[in-house]
């Protein structure tokens, strides 16, 4: 008597068979990516750091819409050689305004990044554990808020010093101006464009400045809002001319300024930038 194969039990143990070698393949690419993902976390656990930082919240208000903070920030160096400065860098909201500065030479915000330099008198930190701190007041309109410390860069009498000076500079010569231009929010209608000038530089001064924006439509002007300065617009020729506002005509050494637009589409493009310094030189940038 002849005995029949059951057709339908092969295709069952084959289909058993590829189900386990989908679940072996599965599992061993799950245990990859955690083994991966536990060696990243673990590299940045190892990150070493020559500071620690302490915050205290010192009060949280609110007044309408606009939420006040302010800290204390405890910085504690534990580097090897005497400091001659120190920069912090601290995540905040857009909009946000420091409202105080203490134990500080400036607080200035460029984009989402407040940073914070060190007074005259507390700049210099010994090794072994030595300390200095900071408070800081700030509004916005984030409700729950907590300072956030990016990073804390020290100068020190051992780092390298900068390339002897050309003796006759290039007037043309920006290496301390930074300039950053983007839009923070499109409505469709409208836009919101923010441009950034900062003065890099430790000993000059900009005692005046003009931005220039090129329109190439004559309806991105319509109802247009500007603030963070002066301006003319040439709507013949499609130019907005931009100056220092009248209460901050100026950029000290370190010193930003921030102009916001409010205009219809299509966007005004940022074109160059021109300052004249306290010592009498001209200096020019064409924004990107």
């Amino acid at each position: 008597m002849k005995t029949k194969k059951n057709k339908i039990s092969i295709y069952m143990l084959l289909g058993i068979v590829y189900t386990i070698l989908l679940l072996t393949i599965s599992t061993a690419y799950s245990f990859l990516n955690e083994d991966l993902s536990m060696n990243a976390t673990a590299s940045l656990v190892k990150q070493e750091k020559n500071y620690q930082v302490e915050i205290t919240e010192i009060s949280k208000s609110k007044t309408g819409n606009i939420n006040y903070y302010e800290y204390n920030v405890i910085i504690t160096y534990l580097g090897t050689e005497t400091t001659t400065g120190w920069e912090t860098y601290i995540k905040v909201p857009y909009t946000t305004q420091v409202e105080g500065c203490y134990n500080a030479s400036s607080c200035s915000i460029e984009g989402e990044v407040l940073t914070v330099t060190n007074a005259d008198y507390n700049g210099s930190l010994s090794p072994n554990n030595t300390s200095t701190s900071f408070n800081i007041r700030l509004a916005m309109e984030d409700d729950d808020y907590s300072l956030n410390i990016l990073d804390v860069k020290f100068k020190t009498s051992g780092t390298t010093p900068d390339p002897t000076p050309d003796p006759d500079p290039d007037p043309g010569d920006v290496s301390y101006i930074y300039i950053t231009y983007e839009m923070k929010n499109d409505w469709g209608s409208r836009q919101w464009h923010v441009l950034n000038i900062k003065n890099t530089s430790e000993t000059e001064t900009i005692t005046s400045w003009t931005v220039t924006f090129k329109v190439t439509s004559k309806d991105t002007m319509t109802n247009a809002n500007l603030w963070g300065g002066n301006y003319t617009y040439d709507e013949e020729n499609g130019i907005i001319t931009v100056t220092g506002p009248s209460w901050a005509p100026t950029l000290p050494p370190g010193g930003t300024a921030e102009v916001n637009l409010q205009v219809a589409p299509p966007a005004p493009e940022a074109v160059s930038f021109v300052g004249i310094t306290s010592s009498g030189d001209t200096i020019t940038a064409a924004i990107n």
